[in-house]
């Protein structure tokens, strides 16, 4: 590490992996065990696209993190992407975001405001998924 994580007691830690790799799942979970050991208070948020072509590798990637996250660390997962596009060639992913040790009450907090904006910027329908893991 550049800096000392024992000077730092919080901090937020942004991941967004290469996704057109095979390996960036397992890649992050690496990363995210390395933080868990040497910076335990770290919040972490990693970025992944979402939709349903993509739903097995993203459950499999919610369960690398959660497993790299270790025990008593909170995990949320998130997913929301559009659904019912009468326009064949609209790609379907949308975004998700997997929280570590996010900020008490996000989960209530983002279940009452992401299907606000899901309605808003959807053509016809969004799915959206809010998981503690």
């Amino acid at each position: 590490y550049a800096l000392r994580t024992a000077d730092l007691p919080r901090g937020l830690v942004f991941i967004d992996p290469p996704h057109q790799h095979g390996s960036d799942s397992e890649r992050a979970a690496a990363l995210v065990k390395n933080l868990a050991k040497h910076w335990r208070s770290a919040r972490i948020a990693l970025w992944l696209p979402a939709s349903e072509r993509l739903r097995q590798k993203t459950d499999r990637t919610w369960g690398l993190i959660k497993d790299s996250a270790g025990d008593g660390s909170d995990v949320l997962a998130l997913e929301v992407y559009g659904t019912g596009s009468s326009d064949q060639n609209k790609i379907d992913v949308g975004t998700g975001m997997v929280l570590v040790n996010p900020p008490y009450g996000i989960g209530e907090e983002l279940s009452d405001r992401l299907p606000r904006i899901a309605d808003l910027i959807s053509e016809g329908g969004y799915t959206l998924r809010i998981q503690e893991l």
